[in-house]
């Protein structure tokens, strides 16, 4: 059976997606193009037509990733403007360690594998500038301006919570102690 015709975005759409299940199923190290070109149900050159390669994949999964973030965040904003401009970061960045989409599992493969690639970490680097910027944009009108310094250690002290929420499967523990969480991310803060 031959795959409709789509527009371009929502082919580039249907193939990423495609490769998020394989990563998800076989880590991103060991998917190849050829896995994604099966899980697509496309043809060979039909795949290669939009992307090069499993990186380039990745790529578009993260900054998905940074979009359906940036929508959690706004949506919490305007269901939570009663909370103190400490409750309302903290709790943000919480909701981000303990969010365990799809999107937010590859995220985890993808901090791990960074280690390996240059590519990637050059891409980690890049979506970390992005995400200060935007969330230094929107912690000003709390009345917080972070520098780059402080920053990095909230992404490095969330991503380590992130790695440990699936390398070491302890979600379960994390949300049991969610306010233990919550509070040191809010300590933090008040001492900047």
């Amino acid at each position: 059976m031959r795959n409709e015709r789509l527009p371009a975005e929502e082919r580039k759409w249907q193939i990423r997606y495609s490769a998020k299940d394989v990563f998800l199923c076989k880590g991103f190290h060991n998917t190849t193009m050829e896995d994604v070109i099966a899980n697509s149900g496309m043809s060979k050159g039909g795949v290669y037509k939009y992307y090069k390669s499993t990186t380039d994949m990745l790529y578009d999964l993260m900054e998905d990733g940074c979009e359906y973030r940036f929508e959690i965040v706004d949506h919490f904003l305007s269901a939570n403007k009663n909370l103190d401009k400490f409750d309302i970061i903290s709790e943000i960045m919480v909701e981000k360690i303990l969010d365990d989409n799809e999107l937010s599992k590859v995220y985890a493969i993808f901090l791990q594998e960074k280690q390996y690639d240059e590519s990637l970490e050059e891409l980690f680097l890049k979506l970390k500038e992005e995400t200060f910027i935007y969330l230094n944009k929107l912690f000003k009108k709390f009345g917080f301006d972070f520098n780059y310094k402080e920053f990095d250690f909230l992404t490095d002290f969330m991503n380590s919570l992130i790695l440990g929420r699936d390398i070491l499967k302890v979600k379960n523990s994390f949300i049991k102690n969610r306010a233990v969480i919550k509070n040191a991310i809010r300590e933090y803060l008040e001492n900047l």
